[in-house]
């Protein structure tokens, strides 16, 4: 997966850390199917767990700041999105570093990362950059 324009939200902020999370998203996949090592694989998924949840915080804080009306659904979204993520966690404690485990975070996060970024973040974005003082 990579970034691509069409995920664009028009917030310089958001952008870099969606970028930031979408590559770290990539290297768990890259892991899996270069064959690299369960702590490997792990490492990569911690440092994307920290830099999801300060990534949701610094967000829900813009959505506080600007009074986005929104904002408790997008808070729920972001909830739902870390409870995938320790899902995830919980199912390498359980089976190591397999390929399932590879293809889930494929599925789960990115299909769940990228229909945020594209319905629920560009929403949010739009309603920022309108009403930014």
């Amino acid at each position: 997966m990579y970034w691509t324009e069409n995920l664009a939200t028009g917030v310089d902020a958001i952008d870099k850390q969606h970028k930031d999370i979408i590559n770290k998203m990539d290297e768990v996949f890259k892991s899996g199917q270069t064959g690299k090592s369960g702590e490997e694989i792990l490492k990569v998924l911690k440092y994307l767990e920290g830099y999801v949840k300060k990534h949701f915080s610094d967000e829900e804080q813009l959505q506080i700041k600007c009074k986005y009306p929104k904002y408790q659904q997008h808070k729920i979204a972001h909830t739902q999105f870390i409870k995938s993520v320790d899902d995830l966690f919980e199912k390498f404690k359980k089976e190591g570093p397999v390929l399932t485990l590879i293809m889930d975070v494929n599925k789960t996060i990115l299909d769940l990362f990228v229909k945020h970024i594209t319905m629920v973040d560009k929403d949010f974005a739009k309603f920022y950059r309108e009403n930014q003082k």
